[in-house]
């Protein structure tokens, strides 16, 4: 077996991509702990307020603690992602709203550009919380999904409820925004 030991391998002039072991089949092993730059740019960010939801209204989530932020895609202005990097990514994000009763029912909705693009809803019902329709509790809803981002793109957090007063997002269930690059 050869060794190679160098510290730049590049792309020849005018060419984009760096094929290893093109002519047989190959197998690339990289030593744990060796690789930087995977799955960048990504951040997560939490809600740690407390914020009101208005009944009956699709309201931004304020995610205003960020744990890391790599590469700043996370804006803490405005609340939203915005990958910088075109590629697919595994974004998902968790709320919780209190005071959920009866079978009132909440959606966490992700925008994309400025319009809905997914989303999840739970209620006391679907639950199977109904042995005490007046007992409030909090609902909380988590949307996973894996989208294709060019790098202008950006993506933020709404949630909807249907109680008959403004609600409060609960964050000691954990409300909170995530994303990172898994591929071009």
């Amino acid at each position: 077996m050869s060794k190679l030991e160098t510290n730049t391998i590049d792309t020849v002039s005018g060419t984009a991509n760096l094929t290893i072991g093109s002519t047989n089949t190959s197998t690339i092993t990289m030593p744990n702990g060796a690789l930087s730059g995977q799955n960048y740019p990504s951040f997560f960010a939490k809600a740690n307020g407390t914020q009101s939801i208005t009944t009956t209204t699709y309201t931004k989530v304020e995610f205003q603690s960020v744990l890391y932020n790599i590469d700043s895609c996370f804006d803490t202005t405005n609340y939203r992602f915005t990958p910088g990097v075109a590629g697919k990514y595994f974004i998902s994000a968790h709320i919780g709203i209190r005071n959920m009763d009866d079978t009132e029912f909440m959606i966490n909705n992700m925008y994309k550009n400025g319009l809905a693009f997914s989303n999840f809803y739970d209620n006391q019902r679907v639950r199977g919380i109904t042995s005490s329709p007046t007992a409030s509790r909090t609902l909380s809803v988590q949307l996973s999904f894996v989208d294709v981002a060019n790098t202008t793109d950006y993506y933020e957090v709404f949630a909807y409820q249907n109680d008959a007063s403004t609600n409060v997002l609960d964050n000691s269930y954990g409300s909170w925004f995530t994303a990172y690059r898994i591929g071009a």
